[in-house]
């Protein structure tokens, strides 16, 4: 066990918390307070670690919940798709909220040379909150751990470990073929720094397109994923997947 953790007991229940936010108590130690798990989005392409008693909620992809009742803890992760961009401009949009107070705004670096914005704000009546912005691969990523201020310092160490453990998963690239004109493809589509992709696609195959995403919408409650949506649009052109 990690020297500078102790145990406290808050309503009959072990909790590991740093030593420095709290005193040290007769709590017995057990393997399973310090046991974490993992989850692994398989749509968005990531993955982050959590405390082994916490539970997940990942019948939307797009908005993850962890989260104890006991601890009245809860983290979301948001994921989405987008064109373009910069982290700044996905961070501002977003925090421009009125009930919300920014306290501290600063870069984090996460794994995989991933560099988000790291913001602490103070939620109006009584809240507090640490929310990560991450824009890579096609994807925009929000992970907002949240509590009531009382109980911010009993809590921040566990939100500051399961942020620190997201990572993205790379991408894996698929190739397709158009077996009529010999032409390839890769997906997802990567995107210029302009966002901008120039494409000879027909009004037909233009309608299928923008019928398929609002069907997609409608039956997965999400946007598709770049990957999805790039297979998707060569299919409609004519490509298909080139064998393994």
């Amino acid at each position: 066990m990690d020297a500078a953790l102790r145990h406290t007991r808050k309503g009959g229940v072990c909790l590991v918390v740093p030593l420095v936010l709290l005193a040290v108590s007769g709590c017995a130690v057990h393997p399973t307070d310090l046991a974490e798990r993992a989850y692994t989005n398989p749509v968005y392409r990531w993955s982050i670690a959590y405390p082994g008693s916490w539970t997940v909620d990942s019948g939307n992809p797009g908005f993850v919940k962890i989260s104890s009742s006991s601890d009245e803890a809860l983290c979301g992760i948001h994921s989405q798709t987008v064109a373009s961009g910069t982290v700044d401009e996905f961070t501002n949009a977003l925090e421009r909220a009125p009930n919300r107070a920014t306290l501290a705004r600063r870069k984090i670096s996460l794994p995989n040379d991933v560099i988000g914005n790291d913001v602490l704000s103070r939620i109006v009546g009584g809240g507090k909150s640490r929310r990560i912005y991450v824009l890579a691969d096609g994807r925009a990523l929000g992970i907002d751990c949240e509590s009531y201020e009382k109980d911010w310092d009993r809590l921040e160490p566990f939100y500051d470990r399961i942020i620190r453990s997201f990572t993205l998963l790379p991408t894996a690239k698929v190739t397709l073929v158009n077996p009529k004109t010999g032409a390839s493809a890769n997906c997802p589509t990567e995107f210029p720094k302009d966002g901008i992709v120039t494409r000879m696609i027909t009004q037909e195959q233009a309608e299928q397109q923008l019928a398929w995403y609002r069907e997609f919408q409608r039956t997965h409650n999400r946007l598709p994923t770049p990957m999805e949506g790039c297979i998707k649009e060569h299919e409609i052109r004519g490509f298909f997947r080139k064998p393994e």
